[in-house]
């Protein structure tokens, strides 16, 4: 979950590790599976971002703690596993969709109270 999270929150980040890992999973330091995560990839201080997370370039010690990582997470979100990568963004999505629904609807009431309040000649 890691790697497509990153892809979709930290696309503009580019190589550049000290930007990418705070727009990551930083948010959950003295987790084991994210201090695994951290000494794989400080195992590989020459690599760039894009190196250790290509597909089929990643290391596997990266690789091992990554999955562990998104077990870790994935039990946050539910108590079963996510079939695939797009199973689990398209939960997430889901997910957020819930809770932006009600800050949406609100808005839209603002709207139309903004619009009452403006005399109809001046619109």
């Amino acid at each position: 979950m890691v790697v497509p999270a990153r892809r979709l929150t930290a696309a503009g980040a580019g190589s550049d590790r000290h930007v990418a890992n705070r727009i990551g999973a930083g948010g959950m330091q003295g987790d084991t599976a994210v201090d695994d995560s951290d000494r794989a990839r400080a195992a590989h201080p020459d690599a760039t971002l894009a190196d250790l997370y290509d597909p089929d370039l990643i290391p596997p010690d990266l690789r091992r703690a990554h999955r562990a990582l998104d077990r870790a997470v994935d039990r946050l979100y539910r108590r079963k596993r996510f079939a695939s990568e797009r199973g689990r963004v398209e939960h997430l999505f889901m997910l957020y969709e819930k809770m932006r629904a009600p800050l949406e609807a609100e808005m839209r009431g603002r709207r139309r109270q903004a619009r009452r309040s403006v005399p109809r000649h001046q619109r």
